[in-house]
């Protein structure tokens, strides 16, 4: 029996491919831009549904408005400020937080959105917010989880007094 050398080993034929015609490679490039400037446009129009949504949140604790606290969250919208409580299971559901309103709206004051936001997530921010309590001048890291065009929640993911 004779054995085959490499030269003699048949090597495998494939079809051909056929270039596709350049019309469909045009719509294919079209339609891939067009998916990226949707993608890229939502992610803008979620970042100022944000930055509204947290300046009528400064704006509602400033004027000591409830009424204004209430149309920042969905209906069933949670407000988690635990850590300013110090009571880490404090939350508060949309219509608690217009009456903490009601009630601490003068105590808080001089609230202050500072700097940027910050994406953490799908359709989530953070931003860093000072304000004063009691006196007190404190800083904390809010972050706002969207849905739709309200909050679903807002949270105090950390709070600490301002030396003067």
């Amino acid at each position: 029996m004779r054995r085959r050398t490499d030269s003699q080993q048949s090597t495998p034929t494939f079809p051909r491919l056929r270039r596709p015609p350049r019309w469909l490679l045009a719509v294919m490039v079209a339609a891939l831009v067009g998916v990226l400037a949707v993608s890229c446009g939502d992610g803008d129009q979620a970042r100022d549904t944000a930055a509204d949504l947290a300046d009528t949140w400064v704006r509602a604790w400033n004027e000591d408005d409830p009424e204004l606290m209430g149309s920042v969250f969905t209906e069933d919208g949670i407000y988690d400020d635990g850590v300013v409580f110090n009571e880490p299971d404090r939350e508060f559901t949309r219509d608690e937080a217009i009456e903490l309103v009601q009630d601490l709206g003068s105590t808080v004051t001089d609230v202050r959105r500072v700097g940027e936001l910050t994406e953490t997530g799908d359709d989530t921010f953070s931003f860093t917010c000072e304000f004063t309590v009691l006196g007190s001048q404190r800083s904390s890291t809010v972050e706002i989880e969207l849905d739709g065009d309200l909050a679903s929640r807002i949270e105090f993911l950390s709070s600490e007094t301002i030396e003067s």
